[in-house]
């Protein structure tokens, strides 16, 4: 969900009636500090992105978003773990 919360923050910064629409990718990270390192490392390299803090979560960083990734700069993401959701019962019953 702090993803999502993160994910229109970003759009709403960024995007203009003119810019297609993108594709939405989550990775994980296991720890805020992970987080908090990932956006120094984005920061250094110039990729725009904006964090989410949550209040229930005193105020921590608990997601952040970039502004759409086209070409080379993907790589910078390929260490990260990829959110997989699991087909609930109810979907599976519909195969």
């Amino acid at each position: 969900m702090q993803a999502s919360h993160a994910a229109i923050e970003m759009t709403k910064s960024l995007m203009t009636k003119e810019t297609p629409h993108p594709n939405l990718v989550v990775c994980m990270v296991k720890s805020e500090a992970k987080l908090e390192a990932l956006a120094r490392s984005l920061e250094e390299k110039g990729i725009d992105f904006r964090p989410f803090y949550d209040s229930d979560d005193g105020n921590g960083m608990t997601a952040l978003a970039t502004a759409p990734i086209i070409g080379e700069p993907r790589l910078l993401f390929k260490k990260y773990m990829l959110l997989k959701l699991e087909k609930s019962s109810k979907e599976n019953d519909k195969q």
